[in-house]
């Protein structure tokens, strides 16, 4: 009886697992047809060992099955094309990535964010001189207890008090990986911009800020929006979605200038503070910016809406790949923007 058992239910899920090169569950009248079998042989009398082997293939429900068996294969065999990989184009796929990596950043953005914050939190940390791309981080409760609960929370325990980490892969030995993705990255990223959004002038970093520096030739203001998306898809619900948008000009908010979208996001990355700027200088910058941002509506609406229409070709990009239905795929801006953040540029004048 075992032996029959084994021919019907195993040998078919062998036979498929070889032909797709993957197992499927075994559909639920298994049960039934395993009762089936063991009727029969009950119900006759002495059978031949090689009788008992070909049994199944008698029976109504074992060939029920292996005919549910056979539909389960063919549609995941139809899946498996559907879903191959080898449709897709390799120069559309680095398209894609490299506009998501210039969206989310490199592992350089993040090192460069997590040392500076944690610099201002009160959390020390410092580069290994044993390992390289190695930093060490204060965990004992000592050194954190300055550390807000939210970012605190986060940190992992350790015997000798001192947290390895590292932003590069493959992650030096001993040293845990932070990616953007990170609990302490995030958490990191979170308490900081929820300070700036709701404790205003006492929070640990600010909104708006102003330096004199030599990467600029003249005024120049570099403004971080939250854009917000509506993506109507086919035959199903809407969805909204947000992004960062970096944006900037030269000049003031009534005759604008406005930067190409790599420029603004270089100099946001790039530009340092070369000299002092007076607390009342900086006042007056940031409010005539400011007063400036009321309008710029009409400048910013275009770009807004340009930047939709680069998404929703993207999306139809990716869906065509992968052969999904494209006619009804829209991406509308929701606007206005939010003004989450401004840096205003003074450039160093010289005394010649």
């Amino acid at each position: 009886m075992d032996g029959v058992v084994i021919d019907v239910l195993l040998n078919k899920a062998r036979e498929i697992r070889k032909t797709l090169g993957t197992s499927l569950p075994v559909p639920e009248e298994s049960e039934t047809v395993t009762e089936a079998l063991m009727n029969a042989l009950f119900l006759r009398k002495a059978e031949a060992e090689s009788r008992q082997l070909t049994l199944g293939l008698e029976v109504p429900q074992v060939a029920e099955l292996h005919r549910k068996m056979d539909l389960d294969a063919a549609r995941e065999h139809r899946n498996r094309t559907v879903f191959a990989q080898r449709r897709l184009r390799p120069e559309e796929v680095k398209r894609e990535l490299e506009a998501t990596d210039a969206v989310l950043g490199d592992p350089d953005a993040v090192r460069h964010f997590v040392l500076a914050a944690a610099q201002r939190i009160g959390l020390r940390t410092e580069r290994s001189t044993r390992q390289k791309d190695v930093y060490r981080v204060a965990v004992s409760p000592q050194a954190t207890a300055t550390v807000p609960d939210a970012v605190r929370f986060t940190l992992p325990a350790r015997k000798d008090s001192q947290w390895l980490i590292s932003f590069v892969s493959p992650t030096p030995e001993g040293a845990e990986y932070l990616g953007r993705n990170h609990k302490f990255v995030a958490a990191l990223a979170r308490f900081l911009m929820e300070e700036a959004l709701t404790k205003h002038g006492e929070a640990t970093v600010c909104r708006c800020g102003v330096i004199r520096t030599t990467s600029v030739k003249e005024l120049t203001t570099v403004c971080l929006l939250r854009a917000r998306y509506l993506i109507e898809q086919p035959q199903k619900a809407p969805l909204l979605s947000e992004e960062i948008v970096v944006t900037g000009y030269t000049g003031d908010g009534r005759q604008p200038r406005f930067l190409e979208g790599a420029a603004a996001l270089r100099l946001l990355a790039e530009a340092k503070p070369d000299a002092n700027v007076p607390m009342a200088e900086k006042k007056e910058l940031v409010s005539a910016a400011l007063e400036g941002w009321q309008s710029l509506d009409g400048e910013i609406r275009p770009r807004l809406e340009t930047r939709a229409k680069e998404l929703e070709e993207s999306h139809k990009r990716i869906r065509r790949a992968v052969s999904m239905r494209v006619r009804e795929l829209a991406v509308n801006p929701q606007l206005p923007p939010d003004l989450l953040g401004l840096l205003v540029l003074q450039p160093i004048v010289s005394s010649s």
